[in-house]
C-alpha cells in the first residue's frame, strides 16, 4: 500500500521544488550533464531525475515508493535509501545549477581565473584577464550594487598585481602607479559601501514609517555629507539618488533635494536597473503624497508628472501586474485635479492588468469613485454593491467611506447613522490599522455626524465646525466635509467675518 505522506511528499520536496524552476526546453541539457561522469558516476541519478522529470511541471502528487519502484526495480522501497538517493540527486543538480549561471556570468568566470593565474605567477595568462575584466566592468547594463562591488574587486586585484610586481621588479614609475591605485581602490571602496549604507539606511527609514517606529540617522549623515560635497561621488549614479532621497525623506523641509532627484531620474533613470528606478520614483511619490497631506497642493500636479512618467517607462508593473494601492492613488489623485476624461482611459486601459484575486471588485470600485465625482451617486450604489470582497484593507476602508458619502449624498440619513456604526466598530477592532489611520477615520464619521446633528440658526456651531475641519489634517475626507459645509442650510453666514 502507498503511504500517504509519502505519495505528497515528494510533490514538496526541496529537489522537486529545485526542478520546477528549470524550464523544459532545459530538460535535455540538465540529462546531458547528469550523464556526464566528470560530474555524477551514479547511474541510479540519471534515472531518478529521468523519473522525476516525467513528472514536470509536478501539478500531480506522485509518490516516492513509485520513483524508487522505477530507479531500483528489483529491491522493496527503503526509505532511509531513497532519502540518500534525493540527496545525491540534489548535489548533482545544484552543480548544474552553478555551472550554468558561471557560464551566464563573464566576469564571474575570468575574476576567478585572475585568482588562478595570480596563485601560479602566470603573467602572460593574468594580464589579458585583467584587461577583459576592466572591459566587462566598465560597459554595465546597468550601475547597481553589482557594478560597484566590481569595480572596488577589480581595483583590490590591480592593486595586487602591482604590490607583487613591486616586489619583484620595482621600475622607476611604481611609486607612482601604486599610489594611484590605492587611492582609486579606496575611491571604489568608498562607493561601495556608501551604496550599501544609504541603501540599508533607506531601508530602514521605510521600515520605520510603515511600523511606526522611531529612525535615527546616526552616523549616515557624514556620509550624506561627503557624497553631496565630494564632487567624485555627487556625479555617481545611483549614490547621489539615495543621499538626495534620504535626505527628503527624513526631513520633509528638504524639498530642494526632491527636486534634485527628480531631475536626476529624468536624466540618468535608464543607466539603473528598472526596479531600482522603481524605488526612486516611489520615494519621489511618497514625499508628495506627504506634502500634500501637508496642503501643499503643488506636489498633486509634481506627484501626477511622476505616476505619468512611470506609466510611460512601464515602471509601475510589478511581474506584468499592477499593483492595486497605486491604480487606486492614480484614480484618486487625478480626480482631484480633475481629469475626469484622462481618468476613464486610464481605467480602460489598466484594469486587465490589476494584480490580485478580485480584479473586477477593484475595477467597480474605481468606476464608483469616478461616479462620484461625476455626482452620480445612484451609480456609485450600484457599482458598490457589485463588489463582493476587498481583500485590500485601504480599499476596503475607503469603500466603507464612500458608501457613507452616498448615503449622505442621497439623504439616506438611518442607514447612515446605522453604517457609521458599523464603520466605527471595524475601525476599532481591525489590529491591521494603524493608530494615526483610526484616529482619522474617527474623526471622518464624528464630524460627519456633526454635519447631520447641525441644528437650525446656530450660527456659532457651525462657524466653529467649519473652522475645525478647515484646521485639521489628521482628517479623512477633510475635502469632502467642507464642501458639505459649504452647501449647509447655515451656509449663507459661511462669509462671517
Amino acid at each position: 500500500m502507498v503511504n500517504v505522506f509519502n505519495q505528497y511528499f515528494m510533490e514538496n520536496s526541496l529537489l522537486v521544488k529545485i526542478l520546477t524552476t528549470i524550464p523544459k526546453n532545459l530538460h535535455s541539457e540538465l540529462l546531458k550533464f547528469i550523464n556526464s561522469p566528470f560530474f555524477n558516476e551514479k547511474e541510479e541519478i540519471i534515472a531518478f531525475v529521468e523519473c522525476l522529470l516525467t513528472h514536470y511541471p509536478f501539478k500531480k502528487p506522485f509518490s516516492k515508493e513509485e520513483c524508487f519502484s522505477i530507479v531500483f526495480p528489483q529491491k522493496a522501497y527503503n526509505d532511509s535509501k531513497m532519502r540518500q538517493l534525493m540527496s545525491a540527486t540534489k548535489k548533482v543538480v545544484e552543480q548544474y545549477l552553478v555551472v550554468t549561471q558561471m557560464q551566464k556570468n563573464d566576469y564571474q568566470a575570468d575574476a576567478m581565473l585572475v585568482d588562478y593565474y595570480r596563485k601560479y605567477d602566470l603573467a602572460g595568462a593574468l594580464q589579458p584577464k585583467i584587461k577583459g575584466l576592466e572591459k566587462s566592468v566598465n560597459q554595465p547594463k546597468f550601475i547597481d550594487e553589482k557594478y560597484f562591488y566590481k569595480k572596488y574587486r577589480l581595483a583590490v586585484t590591480k592593486a595586487g598585481v602591482l604590490s607583487e610586481q613591486g616586489a619583484n621588479e620595482r621600475n622607476k614609475n611604481f611609486k607612482e602607479l601604486y599610489g594611484n591605485q590605492l587611492k582609486e581602490t579606496i575611491e571604489e571602496l568608498n562607493k561601495y559601501y556608501f551604496f550599501q549604507v544609504l541603501n540599508l539606511y533607506s531601508i530602514s527609514y521605510n521600515f520605520s514609517t510603515l511600523f511606526e517606529s522611531e529612525f535615527e540617522m546616526g552616523f549616515v549623515q557624514e556620509i550624506l555629507k561627503e557624497v553631496l560635497e565630494n564632487e567624485v561621488y555627487q556625479e555617481t549614479v545611483p549614490l547621489n539618488m539615495l543621499a538626495h532621497s534620504l535626505i527628503f525623506l527624513s526631513d520633509m523641509e528638504q524639498e530642494n533635494h526632491y527636486f534634485k532627484l527628480k531631475s536626476l531620474l529624468e536624466t540618468h533613470a535608464h543607466k539603473i536597473e528598472p526596479y531600482v528606478a522603481t524605488n526612486f520614483y516611489r520615494r519621489a511619490c511618497s514625499y508628495c503624497i506627504r506634502q500634500i497631506h501637508q496642503e501643499k497642493e503643488v506636489y498633486c500636479e509634481s506627484l501626477f508628472e511622476l505616476y505619468q512618467t512611470m506609466l510611460e517607462q512601464n515602471l509601475i508593473l510589478v511581474r506584468g501586474n499592477f499593483p492595486t494601492g497605486t491604480f487606486k492613488n492614480i484614480v484618486n489623485l487625478a480626480l482631484r485635479l480633475d481629469k475626469d476624461e484622462w481618468v476613464e482611459k486610464f481605467i480602460k486601459d489598466n484594469h486587465n492588468k490589476l494584480a490580485g484575486e478580485n480584479p473586477d471588485d477593484i475595477l467597480n470600485f474605481a468606476l464608483a469613485l469616478l461616479e462620484f465625482k461625476k455626482g452620480n451617486h445612484q451609480q456609485v450604489l450600484d457599482l458598490l454593491n457589485q463588489v463582493e470582497a476587498l481583500k485590500d484593507l485601504y480599499y476596503n476602508i475607503e469603500a466603507k467611506r464612500l458608501f457613507l458619502k452616498v448615503f449622505y449624498e442621497l439623504d439616506l440619513i438611518d442607514i447612515l447613522y446605522a453604517q457609521m456604526n458599523a464603520f466605527k466598530v471595524y475601525i476599532h477592532r481591525n489590529k491591521l490599522i494603524t493608530n494615526l489611520q483610526k484616529k482619522m477615520n474617527r474623526k471622518f464619521v464624528n464630524v460627519l455626524i456633526r454635519i447631520v446633528e447641525l441644528p437650525p440658526k446656530q450660527e456659532k456651531k457651525f462657524l466653529k465646525l467649519k473652522e475645525k475641519i478647515s484646521l485639521d489634517k489628521e482628517l479623512y475626507e477633510r475635502n469632502w466635509l467642507l464642501e458639505k459645509m459649504e452647501n449647509h442650510s447655515l451656509y449663507s453666514i459661511k462669509k462671517a467675518p
